[in-house]
């Protein structure tokens, strides 16, 4: 298991998004815990930490079209 200030740290981030993956990623955790295949090593957290920036990462598609619906709202 995670410890408790990793756990707070990373729920107050993930608070701040919106997005369905990651509850699948948790279910995924809760499994690893569950078997004791999760440890409380620095590497263990890194990788975790790895892969919850890699899901909340935008895809260049969807910055583009962010930026483009910028500069089209400035345009009005």
């Amino acid at each position: 298991m995670l410890d408790y200030s990793t756990n707070i740290k990373l729920r107050n981030h993930l608070s701040k998004h919106n997005i369905k993956k990651i509850t699948y990623f948790f279910d995924i955790i809760r499994f690893l815990q569950k078997i004791n295949t999760f440890s409380h090593s620095i590497l263990t957290k890194t990788w975790f930490f790895h892969e919850i920036k890699s899901i909340l990462k935008p895809s260049a598609k969807s910055i583009k079209n962010q930026i483009l619906f910028v500069s089209n709202s400035k345009k009005k």
